[in-house]
């Protein structure tokens, strides 16, 4: 079963996010470190959520891993965004499982294994990687949960914001069964309630 269902693509298109409707995207424009966008589509026993948040935040950086340290980063974090352990915990008496889960990089960073050419011998005038001030990458993470119990899923808690110190805060807007709601989650408020939505 595919990720991506009629409500989750009308949701990711009312937040604007290219990425659903246009394909991979290759580039990624400027955006605000700290800050994450999140949407969540509920439908039938199924959660789906669409995480876009930049690099920065998850691995400390943007460009092009110069090394073997900032590549482990990158693949470290893919795995660990893959897991949802220690991401997002939905309420406990709804039995949910992660039943499918796909993390991509996106932006300046996915270069990874070019940026050691690139850097051993510079051309002249050729910036070093990593030193692009206007270098650019997301992660970008889908899951799908499935739950016994649907109707007991009454909020869900995000570890994200311990299990990655650059992120500060995450624009959420779910969309359930009974309504839609969005609201903004931070370090110090990082429980999102579902009242309303299913």
């Amino acid at each position: 079963m595919q990720i991506r269902t009629v409500t989750m693509i009308a949701l990711v298109a009312a937040m604007a996010t290219p990425s659903f409707a246009h394909g991979p995207r290759r580039h990624v424009d400027a955006h605000e470190h700290g800050a994450g966008k999140l949407a969540i589509a509920i439908e039938n026993a199924s959660v789906q959520m669409e995480l876009e948040v930049p690099a920065h935040d998850i691995v400390g950086f943007e460009h092009a891993p110069s090394n073997a340290r900032q590549r482990k980063a990158i693949e470290d974090a893919k795995a660990r965004l893959s897991g949802l352990a220690g991401i997002v915990t939905p309420s406990a008496a709804a039995g949910c499982t992660l039943a499918e889960a796909k993390v991509e990089l996106i932006g300046a960073a996915a270069e990874a294994g070019k940026a050691d050419k690139a850097t051993s011998e510079p051309k002249p005038g050729a910036k070093k990687a990593g030193k692009d001030d206007h270098a650019h990458s997301e992660f970008k993470a889908t899951w799908r949960l499935a739950c016994a119990s649907l109707d007991k899923l009454s909020d869900l808690t995000f570890g994200y914001f311990k299990t990655f110190k650059g992120a500060d805060k995450l624009t959420v807007t779910v969309i359930g069964p009974k309504g839609q709601t969005s609201t903004e989650l931070t370090r110090r408020k990082p429980v999102l309630s579902l009242a309303g939505t299913i």
